[in-house]
């Protein structure tokens, strides 16, 4: 999906002019339109979500849907983060000192997951489930830091308390949640959205939700590395070599 700047080039008028236009005709910012529009075109993906686990349907089905579902999904969350916005976050990650991550339940297990990535690649990278631990470390969080803050909702409050934590310590916090108008991401400094998908049945299991956080984190994953090094390949030798001794 275009960003102001690339609309801006193709249609040869400024920015504020598209962005006055949005603002007059739809009443929201370009950023809302477009996430206004990707949920609009998610429709059908949607009603598909909602049948993926229906006792009406065979395994096979369900097999199937699921599989297809899981591709619309991956392509709606690609147009609701330009790749301009991924490369910028990275660039932000890669240059922090200490990263703190925020993420409890599902959320927990897709920040457990980054946090170990970043580790890989050198950074330090600080998690704990403990809600208690997560608002203690938020008071350390310093301008030269990053939070990285996981939640569906947008609404945890053993998120957002430290979230909040660390925004007056002038850190910038970098959310991945539901939607861009949610508590989490209004008061977070950049914020990466996954669609909104889930019936309340598939919610239990936290199918979409969980593969759109990993899909995020993969494709920052792949950003840092390439902001850290040119040579992934010693990188990973040196993660190896750590680890030797395990063998």
């Amino acid at each position: 999906m275009l960003t102001i700047n690339d609309l801006s080039e193709k249609t040869r008028v400024s920015s504020a002019t598209i962005s006055r236009f949005m603002k007059h005709i739809y009443g929201m910012t370009f950023p809302q339109v477009k996430v206004a529009f990707a949920k609009s075109i998610s429709k059908d993906f949607d009603n598909n979500a909602r049948s993926v686990l229906s006792y009406d349907n065979s395994m096979f089905q369900i097999e199937k849907s699921l599989a297809e579902n899981l591709k619309n999904l991956f392509e709606e969350t690609i147009q609701l983060n330009p790749i301009k916005k991924i490369i910028e976050i990275a660039k932000m990650i890669a240059q922090a000192e200490n990263i703190y991550l925020f993420g409890i339940g599902a959320s927990a297990l897709a920040v457990q997951d980054f946090a170990l990535k970043l580790i890989k690649l050198g950074k330090r990278a600080l998690f704990n489930m403990d809600a208690n631990l997560a608002i203690l470390n938020s008071s350390l969080c310093t301008e030269k830091d990053v939070v990285i803050a996981i939640s569906y909702s947008g609404l945890t409050k053993e998120v957002l308390i430290p979230s909040k934590k660390a925004i007056s310590k002038h850190c910038p916090v970098i959310c991945i949640t539901s939607d861009s108008r949610n508590k989490l991401s209004n008061i977070a400094t950049r914020a990466l959205c996954i669609p909104s998908t889930e019936s309340m049945i598939i919610r239990m299991t936290a199918i979409y939700s969980r593969y759109g956080q990993f899909f995020l984190i993969d494709l920052l994953y792949m950003a840092i590395m390439k902001e850290i090094t040119d040579n992934p390949d010693k990188i990973m030798e040196k993660y190896k070599d750590l680890l030797l001794e395990l063998k």
